[in-house]
């Protein structure tokens, strides 16, 4: 599967939903496409974050669900072949959505992801260890330490 790894503007979710969207077996939509640009603009992230995130989920046909933000929660996601959108703090990006679309497991434990865009954590086959997404899903705030959060994507039945 060719998935996304950058992105132009403000438009990590967005990258995330098509990502999802290839994952899940339907056409990629090329970066700087047309196509690419009209989802740009109807998610609001040409000149911000995508506020209208929700638009390009319903243009995708995708729908999602909220998860506990643990590793387990991918692996069990990914099992059922859902990939799994995550919230992390990125040192470049801040506050910054990417997929996880694979998982290495030896044993019981993870111990590496496959995250298409998130080229500064991971290598050039979009792989990282847990260490490390790890440290970039934890980020302080004013109430302490927390983590981001994690949503599973699926084809919405209405569409299929």
């Amino acid at each position: 599967m060719r998935y996304l790894n950058s992105q132009m503007y403000s438009e990590c979710q967005l990258v995330t939903a098509i990502n999802a969207a290839v994952y899940l077996g339907q056409p990629p939509v090329r970066l700087g496409s047309a196509e690419y640009e009209r989802l740009v603009d109807l998610v609001g992230a040409r000149h911000g974050s995508a506020i209208r995130i929700n638009r390009a989920h319903r243009y995708l046909r995708l729908k999602y669900v909220d998860l506990k933000p643990e590793f387990y929660s991918i692996r069990f996601s990914l099992d059922r072949g859902m990939p799994v959108e995550i919230g992390v703090h990125s040192d470049h990006h801040g506050f910054h959505s990417a997929l996880v679309v694979d998982v290495e497991v030896r044993g019981a434990e993870c111990v590496r992801f496959k995250v298409p865009n998130l080229r500064r954590h991971t290598d050039r086959k979009m792989w990282m260890t847990a260490k490390e997404l790890n440290r970039i899903l934890r980020t302080e705030s004013n109430i302490g330490p927390t983590y981001g959060y994690f949503r599973a994507f699926y084809v919405d039945e209405m569409y299929t």
